[in-house]
């Protein structure tokens, strides 16, 4: 499959695309990512054989409601899109839940989080959003680096009336992430 083309950032509430080789996705804000990778450096930088568990268990230890996982039903390996219509805001702090604190949600397969969190901090992210756009030299550096699009970043826009509209707390519905064949 050709992962050149993939959208994996999306402006004011569109489909974002990435590749994941994992089940399971890590939903964040940017600057969580900064505040948590040396953290989630270490902690899956090896192949995990209970990716699930160690991840599942940092969050729930060390990120609780700031950080979210989200496991795609009848996973097989490649390109998914996520449907921002998906994103539901929340009032409490179900498991899953994760705190958007900018208006920005990085998406990530959770078998590369190790990677994005070497790769892409907050300052990084800020250039990808508000560089040119004609110019995507810094999305193709972190892409390149990774070894691949395993990420999406979406921003949120009030005027659209989606439910992901900009800081508060979040959930994926059933459903949020379809394969790209």
């Amino acid at each position: 499959m050709d992962n050149s083309n993939v959208a994996n950032i999306s402006f004011g509430g569109g489909e974002v695309e990435f590749v994941t080789d994992s089940p399971y996705v890590v939903l964040l804000s940017p600057s969580e990512l900064d505040i948590l990778a040396d953290d989630l450096g270490p902690l899956c930088a090896r192949r995990c054989p209970d990716l699930k568990g160690v991840l599942g268990e940092f969050i729930n230890t060390a990120a609780y409601g700031r950080v979210g996982m989200y496991e795609i039903p009848a996973f097989i390996p490649g390109r998914y899109r996520l449907d921002v219509s998906c994103v539901r805001k929340v009032t409490s702090s179900p498991p899953g839940s994760f705190l958007i604190d900018n208006g920005t949600l990085l998406v990530s397969d959770a078998s590369k989080i190790s990677l994005l969190a070497r790769r892409l901090d907050w300052d990084t992210c800020n250039e990808l959003l508000a560089g040119p756009p004609d110019d995507s030299s810094i999305e193709r550096e972190v892409i390149e680096s990774m070894g691949g699009p395993y990420f999406g970043i979406v921003t949120a826009d009030p005027a659209l009336g989606l439910e992901f509209d900009g800081p508060g707390r979040y959930v994926l519905q059933t459903g949020a992430m379809c394969r790209i064949t």
